[in-house]
């Protein structure tokens, strides 16, 4: 397979069963042997890009507001990051909930001057969907890709109840996409990021930072990408497509997962707030308004 932009413009590769996208990713492993794999997996075809260079982003239920624009407003939005970064590092630390407390530490001169120092807890805001971010959620686990491309097993017995067996059977087949990004160099030690300046994009492991309560990170294996920053705004001429080594559309008729590959569920890749105590948290003291059409971050003391 052809690498860069070359493969993002190509026709996905069909795969038909998990045991077949094993021994293809497996081929992939041998053939970029200096770099590290990581996925993602997606409903549609669309090259992944962060939350904050989306055109729209719909908050969390607590903000009491549907979809806000993002396209021409993204530099506020980057600047209420900091906002949203200083709150959950403050409530890790008042918690205690930090074994390593140094990465969550805010320094004097703002997310602009010293953005490399923000990227913890903006890890943690990314992966609970606080606020946008230029970050974009890889995973080192095929497996868990491929349930987020053809869905969980929860949100399928759900459809199925839903639309009934004729509907499903109608259908004939559930379909979902996959990436596969190949990156010289994890880095796991968020104090060594001032010698990785984000004018480039860097692989992050999440299970290195994140605390433990955080369990949705350590559930999903997660890894963040970091997108390269241009002043006050993200660059909205790079593109993760340079990355790329193979990309699938993963077409299950009923028999892609087996009884040793099984999809994930909802509960082992998303637990609810009876089973993520940092989630519920996050959403009782994080709170928005809205300011004519731009969604902000509640100011508290101390942030």
């Amino acid at each position: 397979m052809r690498l860069g932009t070359k493969v993002a413009g190509e026709e996905p590769c069909p795969v038909t069963s998990y045991s077949e996208l094993h021994k293809v990713v497996s081929f992939l492993n041998v053939m970029n042997k200096k770099c590290h794999l990581l996925f993602r997996g997606q409903s549609i075809d669309v090259l992944p890009t962060p939350s904050l260079l989306r055109n729209t982003w719909t908050p969390p239920r607590e903000a009491r507001t549907g979809p806000v624009a993002l396209d021409q407003d993204d530099g506020h939005y980057l600047e209420q990051l900091d906002r949203a970064g200083r709150q959950v590092a403050q409530i890790l630390r008042s918690d205690r909930l930090l074994p390593r407390w140094r990465p969550f530490v805010f320094e004097d001169g703002g997310l602009l001057r010293h953005p490399e120092r923000h990227l913890a807890a903006w890890a943690v805001v990314q992966h609970y969907g606080i606020w946008p971010t230029p970050l974009l959620d890889l995973t080192s686990s095929l497996r868990v890709a491929a349930s987020f491309a053809l869905g969980l097993e929860d949100d399928k017995r759900r459809w199925w109840q839903r639309v009934g067996k004729v509907g499903w059977r109608k259908r004939g087949e559930c379909q979902g996409h996959l990436y596969v990004f190949a990156i010289p160099q994890l880095l796991s030690d968020f104090m060594d990021l001032e010698n990785y300046p984000l004018t480039e994009m860097h692989a992050l492991r999440l299970n290195a930072v994140c605390p433990p309560d955080a369990v949705r990170p350590h559930f999903q294996d997660g890894f963040l990408l970091t997108w390269p920053l241009k002043g006050r705004r993200p660059d909205r001429e790079a593109s993760v497509a340079r990355k790329l080594v193979a990309k699938f559309r993963l077409i299950d008729t009923g028999d892609f997962w087996t009884d040793d590959f099984p999809r994930h569920t909802r509960a082992s890749l998303l637990p609810e707030r009876e089973r993520d105590a940092l989630l519920r948290t996050f959403r009782q003291r994080i709170t928005y308004r809205l300011e004519g059409h731009r969604l902000t971050i509640k100011p508290v003391d101390g942030s």
